[in-house]
Order: C-alpha cells, then sequence, then structure tokens
C-alpha cells in the first residue's frame, strides 16, 4: 500500500469534539485509524479534506493546491467564518478555528501526511537496515516562524521517564526501538500539545521529525547499536472487528466522540 493508500483506509470520523476531549477519550490506537479533524462534523468537507490530504501525500498536488480546494469545498458548503462558520453563530472564527485559514488548513494537511509517512518508515525497518543504521536523530525538518524552545526539555522529560533506556544523554538520538519515542508522543513531562504516537510529528505543529542515525553516530551518542530491534509494526488501517469491538467497549460516550462509520469501509 502506499502512503496515500494507508490515509484513505482510515474510517471517515465526523466529530463535534475538541483536540483536547477526544485526547482525553480516544485511545492513541484508535486516533490513529479514524480519520478526523477537531470539531469538524460536516461529512462532506470531512471526505473532501480526506481525499485532498492523500492526493497531497502522493505528491498529485502541492500545498498550495490542497488549499486552494479546500476553501472552494468550504465556500461551496456555505461555510463562513465572519458568521461562525457551518453554525451560523453570528460569532466570527478566526485563526486555527476557521477552517479555511492557512493556518488550520497547513495544519491538518502536514500533521495526516507526517503521520503517514512516518509510520510507513518504521514499518519498512528491518534486521539489516537496523544494522547499519539502529537510530533515530530528532531534529527540525520544517521551518517556523516562533519554533518551540523547549525540545531540550522534553527530550530531557522523555528520556528521565523511560531510565535512558536506549536513548541518549548528550543528543537527542535514541535506538529505534527505544521507548523514549512513545514517551516523547505521550508528552511526559506534562506537555498536553502531543498526539501520543511513537513517531512524529510528536506535538502538533512542531516541525520536528527524525532522520536515520548511522552505527558511528549512535556509538558517538554513547549508545550500544546492537541494542536496537525492530519496531512493531504501525498499523493505521482499522478492521471492522476492531473498530466494533471498541465501539461495544465505550458505548454511547465512544459513539458520541468519534461517530464512525462502517459503511466507509465497504
Amino acid at each position: 500500500m502506499s502512503i496515500a493508500d494507508d490515509i484513505l483506509s482510515k474510517v471517515l470520523s465526523p466529530t463535534a469534539k475538541t483536540t483536547a476531549e477526544i485526547r482525553a477519550t480516544v485511545p492513541p490506537q484508535i486516533r490513529r485509524r479514524a480519520f478526523f479533524s477537531a470539531q469538524v462534523e460536516e461529512r462532506r468537507y470531512l471526505r473532501m479534506l480526506h481525499e485532498v490530504v492523500a492526493d497531497y501525500s502522493n505528491g498529485r498536488i502541492n500545498e498550495t493546491a490542497a488549499r486552494t480546494k479546500l476553501r472552494e469545498c468550504l465556500a461551496a458548503l456555505g461555510y463562513d467564518p465572519a458568521t461562525g462558520g457551518f453554525e451560523e453563530t453570528g460569532e466570527a472564527v478566526a485563526g486555527i478555528k476557521d477552517l479555511s485559514s492557512f493556518e488550520r488548513i497547513r495544519l491538518q494537511v502536514v500533521t495526516n501526511r507526517t503521520m503517514a509517512v512516518s509510520a510507513a518508515n518504521s514499518n519498512v525497518l528491518n534486521e539489516i537496515s537496523i544494522k547499519n543504521y539502529p537510530g533515530w536523530r530528532l531534529a527540525r525538518f520544517g521551518q517556523r516562524n516562533e519554533a518551540r524552545p523547549d525540545w531540550q526539555e522534553r527530550w530531557d522529560a522523555a528520556g528521565e521517564s523511560v531510565g535512558w533506556e536506549g536513548a541518549s544523554r548528550t543528543a537527542m538520538i535514541a535506538l529505534v526501538s527505544s521507548p523514549i519515542w512513545q514517551a516523547l508522543g505521550d508528552g511526559e513531562g506534562g506537555y498536553e500539545d502531543t498526539l501520543n504516537n511513537p513517531f512524529p510529528p510528536f506535538a502538533f505543529n512542531s516541525g520536528m521529525g527524525w532522520f536515520d542515525a548511522a552505527r558511528a553516530e549512535c556509538i558517538a551518542a554513547g549508545l550500544d547499536p546492537d541494542e536496537a530491534e525492530v519496531p512493531e509494526k504501525i498499523d493505521l488501517a482499522p478492521s471492522e472487528g476492531a473498530i466494533e469491538d471498541v465501539a461495544a467497549a465505550f458505548g454511547q460516550d465512544f459513539a458520541d466522540t468519534l461517530e464512525f462509520d462502517l459503511e466507509d469501509m465497504e
């Protein structure tokens, strides 16, 4: 499957919940299998976003074209940020809450693509590849006008939480199988802008990702490359049984949080 196929396989999931509410109530393994955007209940727009993200991830369109398509879709659906978006509450929405804004569209498109690419990069690792490149290095790949200055602190907090297992204290380098990657994604240290995944993006709109760390680089950082293990496969595609099991376990609370539509899986 291609990266675009991985994205398209996710279950379309309209929701009225905020990012914080979704994070607090829906387990990461379910979020990975869902395609949703905080407080987006309009299924027609979510479906277009789903398709645009897949096209962008596959290189069929660039970010500018993605933005144009999504804004045209919003306009066709009667979305007006000056009057409250779809709801027409009379209260304007702006910034990240405005679905047509540069910030919101970029967040949606880039975050979903980065997640799919990172999962794919992790899933292709094998015994041969980790022999030569047993680690990842956390570094900036995207420019930000106001980059977060706390990534060293985040790294230190995550490292402490896992006893520095397979992770360097002197450089932001860790073995591919180190639990520090999950700790970063979980926001150890009290960070609440993370996505709870053991792969980038570890935090919304951070511009931080991982790069292959060669054997010599890992040794220089104080790590033992021979301790690296092939990570567990990351499954982004849901099965009907998995969704039904979770729906049964969560009951109405789950249904209210993410309205999974099993017809989208057919």
